[in-house]
């Protein structure tokens, strides 16, 4: 059986914005990462799409705070220790929206990789 399904390699990501949806959902103890494994995971499609020139934006949740800032379901632990997977800069906002995300955004370059905060930190 065959499938349809698009794959990074058939379209030209220079220059574009990329959102990826991640399931990076990884146990975090003070502060630090415990098991990689998720990470490691999604790190290849990341490295690829920002090595082919894309603005690689990341959007994944952690948990549910339903709507509410709750500082340990932050994604902010996972930013350096994916980048270190990666093996370039992962850049973080503190919004999955808004203001602070759209600047963040406008200053991204073809490469850039940019994690979002938790999406479920939105009420909607």
């Amino acid at each position: 059986m065959m499938n349809n399904f698009a794959k990074i390699q058939d379209f030209n990501p220079a220059g574009k914005r990329v959102l990826v949806r991640v399931d990076i959902n990884a146990p975090v103890s003070g502060g630090i990462v415990q098991d990689d494994t998720r990470l490691r995971l999604v790190a290849p499609g990341l490295r690829e799409l920002a090595g082919r020139g894309a603005k690689v934006l990341i959007c994944a949740h952690f948990d549910r705070p339903k709507g509410k800032r709750v500082p340990e379901f932050s994604l902010a632990p996972l930013v350096k220790p994916l980048a270190e997977i990666i093996g370039k800069p992962v850049a973080f906002c503190e919004e999955p929206f808004g203001e602070k995300a759209t600047a963040a955004i406008e200053t991204m370059k073809p490469g850039d990789i940019l994690m979002l905060e938790n999406i479920r930190f939105e009420a909607g």
